[in-house]
């Protein structure tokens, strides 16, 4: 199943990030046809594969944007990466609207909910109107064939990569806790995984929330995808453990 379609896709090869001409980390320099164009790079080096002669996958930007190209893919020992985060949440919605694999008697679905001070991705309403708070998360880097997540630079001054997913993470504890149903969805972007794990080693802050979210009942659940030069598509989905 077609999940995400990559209009009009090329290969492009990295020449560098950030770019020269725009000095920014979500910018590189590439290189279409022996031509250079500006490319935004959604999910900045993509832990790092994003390197200096990197092959990857780009379609044509919006005209109103500063860059040439969108890279939507980068090749990793033959394997195609997904490089744009969003396309998660694309994805999660695609499923919720089109199947059950993900939840069943499913009415309609909230994308961004505001609860309280809080947005989350989805509220998913079931038919006997129970609610589901919903967040995603998407992955792109494993560890031998396990997906992992977070991955990133640890600013100064803290010890975890992303408060925000904690920030995430921490809110669904607490809506269990008041009884209300929570549900974490990672998206893992690559078709070379079949495990998932937190990423203990880099950062067991969220690590920890997250057997905490196991201990207090939120659902969580990992969707495995491949990506190839024209999209995206569903692999298998199972409950993390």
């Amino acid at each position: 199943m077609k999940l995400i379609e990559f209009i009009d896709p090329v290969e492009c090869k990295c020449i560098k990030r950030p770019s020269v001409v725009i000095k920014s980390p979500y910018v590189a320099d590439i290189l279409i046809n022996n031509k250079e164009m500006l490319a935004h790079c959604p999910s900045l080096g993509l832990g790092n594969i994003i390197q200096p002669d990197s092959i990857m996958l780009a379609t044509k930007s919006n005209t109103k944007t500063k860059t040439d190209y969108t890279i939507q893919a980068v090749l990793e020992d033959n394997v195609w990466v997904g490089n744009v985060p969003l396309h998660a949440n694309r994805i999660v919605k695609n499923l919720l609207e089109n199947t059950n694999h993900i939840m069943e008697n499913i009415k309609h679905i909230k994308p961004e909910f505001k609860y309280g001070d809080s947005r989350f991705d989805f509220l998913i309403n079931l038919n006997n109107d129970e609610c589901i708070y919903c967040e995603v998360k998407s992955v792109h880097i494993k560890q031998n064939n396990t997906a992992i997540f977070p991955v990133g630079y640890i600013k100064p001054k803290q010890n975890t990569v992303s408060e925000r997913a904690n920030k995430h993470l921490t809110e669904l504890i607490s809506l269990a806790k008041e009884n209300k149903k929570a549900m974490l969805i990672f998206v893992v972007q690559r078709g070379d995984c079949d495990k998932f794990s937190p990423n203990l080693q880099k950062d067991p802050i969220f690590s920890g929330l997250l057997h905490s979210a196991l201990q207090n009942n939120v659902i969580i659940k990992i969707i495995y995808t491949y990506v190839d030069t024209k999209g995206i598509y569903f692999r298998y989905i199972e409950d993390y453990k």
